[in-house]
């Protein structure tokens, strides 16, 4: 009889949730006064955050707040007692829970409030758990990020006369015609922009419906179709001349023409 050996390896395991890191925003730095105030907004805090935190190491108390931190200081801001009538560590889903049940919920937003004198310069910000009243044991609930607020989104607008007026012409006039006109572009800050002039077909603008006249519209003496780029200084006008050259296919009866293009601006 032959013996056989059947060896059984068992593999098993525990898949646990990762503690993940709340997202923590600076989103405005203002001055007032003789203060400064900076804006930010707290999210992406989960009841189901299974990371421990700093409370419930020492006592049942735990402060939750934010802190900035410069360099060479330490500064607290206001923050929240929260009491979790556990005497075990808890996890940071255990403090939002309590804090829900307060009234705080997520994304959340305020502000903080020092004196200018304070140089932010190398200083980042971040909110932590720490247990105890004061001076406990603390863990941070966010990473801590730069005092610098996001770089507001490149806004543009575009102002003056959009008419391109040909005027009265003669049938023998009419081919390599050109009338123009004058716009301004304007952005809230210094940006290489792109600006696109939208045509009806490879010939250009059609102008009679029956595609005996187009115009081929350039941007400052450059084909526009695919975007031209540009550069403008902030809060200042950057000309965009608009130039239309007829074009004609055929026979053209006499008689009012007109057509229009779009003229988009978009930063690159």
């Amino acid at each position: 009889m032959r013996l056989i050996l059947v060896f059984v390896v068992l593999l098993f395991g525990f898949i646990s949730r990762a503690h993940a890191t709340a997202t923590f925003v600076v989103t405005s730095i203002v001055s007032e006064g003789g203060f400064t105030r900076i804006s930010y907004t707290l999210s992406g805090w989960s009841l189901e955050d299974s990371g421990l935190s700093a409370c419930g190491r020492t006592n049942r108390n735990c402060q939750v707040r934010p802190e900035l931190r410069l360099v060479g200081s330490q500064l607290s801001g206001g923050q929240w007692t929260v009491t979790t009538g556990l005497n075990r560590p808890v996890t940071f889903g255990d403090i939002l829970r309590e804090l829900n049940s307060m009234g705080v919920f997520m994304p959340y937003s305020d502000s903080y409030l020092i004196e200018s004198a304070w140089d932010l310069t190398g200083g980042c910000m971040v909110y932590t758990t720490a247990s105890g009243n004061m001076g406990g044991p603390a863990y941070d609930l966010t990473n801590c990020v730069p005092l610098r607020p996001p770089t507001p989104p490149v806004q543009c607008s575009i102002s003056g006369n959009a008419t391109v007026d040909h005027r009265a012409l003669s049938g023998s006039e009419l081919n390599g015609a050109q009338a123009s006109t004058r716009l301004n572009v304007r952005c809230n800050a210094s940006a290489s922009i792109s600006v696109r002039a939208a045509r009806t077909n490879t010939w250009g603008v059609r102008l009679r419906n029956d595609d005996s006249l187009y115009s081929v519209v350039t941007i400052n003496t450059r084909d526009a179709t695919n975007g031209i780029n540009m550069s403008v200084t902030n809060n200042l006008d950057s000309p965009l001349n608009i130039i239309s050259t007829l074009v004609t296919r055929g026979t053209v009866t006499p008689g009012p023409f007109s057509g229009s293009t779009v003229i988009t601006v978009s930063p690159n």
